[in-house]
């Protein structure tokens, strides 16, 4: 997956101060099949994602998040997300 978002000032600070992380929900999987924390590396975002604690699940995945401008960003992750109905 992956989009290009328009940030407020507040969002791009936190994503900044390395307060943001990313969670993706399925049905299967409601409080979030996957998560991981947006990791400042050089003006991009770096983000292992693994099941959080609680979810019983061998789905893993990868991704980056890229600084556009000051207000604007773009991400692509890829994972592994089975039976994510």
């Amino acid at each position: 997956m992956e989009q290009d978002i328009i940030l407020t000032d507040a969002h791009a600070q936190s994503l900044l101060a390395g307060m943001t992380y990313l969670n993706i929900h399925t049905s299967n999987f409601a409080s979030g099949a996957i998560r991981g924390q947006i990791i400042r590396d050089d003006g991009a975002g770096l983000v292992g994602l693994a099941p959080p604690a609680g979810v019983s699940s061998s789905a893993s995945g990868v991704g980056f998040v890229q600084f556009i401008s000051n207000t604007k960003l773009f991400y692509q992750f890829t994972h592994t997300i089975t039976n994510a109905v």
